[in-house]
């Protein structure tokens, strides 16, 4: 919608974006900012209850909750157009606990090699993460799964992105 906030960050190897609808009728523009001040923003906004306030002018982006302030410096630009490279149809979803996910992928860690890869693989009620290799250990946990659509195989992934992202959820 019009008034919705859309906050979009990259580490140039994730991109994440989150919308907040119906923040009013305010003039938004785009604000480029840097990222080192996102976990101290992250813990600002999850204290307590209440409101944050969020301003800008031409070289500051502040949030405000309370008697706390916070301000990054603008930076000048514009952030990638990303929109294009994000999926919009999904021809698969598999739907798990995802505690359970968290507890196998930190089980499959152990013996992540490397660069820290794990495979999932799906078939039917489950799903496989595994990990390492038989001469030097290996790690495979199976949980239960709901899938729907097709599903390729199995895919490599780096399991320090999964759980960032799970626990961010």
């Amino acid at each position: 919608s019009d008034n919705a906030l859309v906050l979009a960050a990259t580490d140039r190897y994730r991109l994440a974006e989150a919308r907040i609808e119906d923040v009013g009728a305010f003039d938004w523009q785009d604000v480029f900012l840097r990222g080192t001040g996102d976990l101290e923003a992250s813990r600002l906004v999850n204290l307590g209850d209440g409101n944050v306030e969020v301003g800008f002018t031409e070289q500051q982006f502040w949030w405000k909750r309370g008697s706390v302030k916070m301000s990054s410096r603008v930076i000048s630009g514009q952030f990638p157009a990303y929109e294009a490279i994000l999926n919009t149809e999904n021809t698969t979803k598999i739907t798990l606990d995802r505690l359970g996910l968290l507890d196998a992928i930190r089980a499959s860690a152990v013996f992540a090699r490397g660069k820290g890869n794990i495979r999932l693989s799906f078939s039917g009620s489950e799903m496989q993460i595994s990990s390492g290799k038989e001469m030097e250990g290996e790690s495979l946990a199976t949980i239960s799964a709901n899938g729907e659509g097709q599903w390729f195989g199995s895919v490599l992934l780096g399991y320090r992105y999964l759980l960032e992202g799970l626990n961010a959820l």
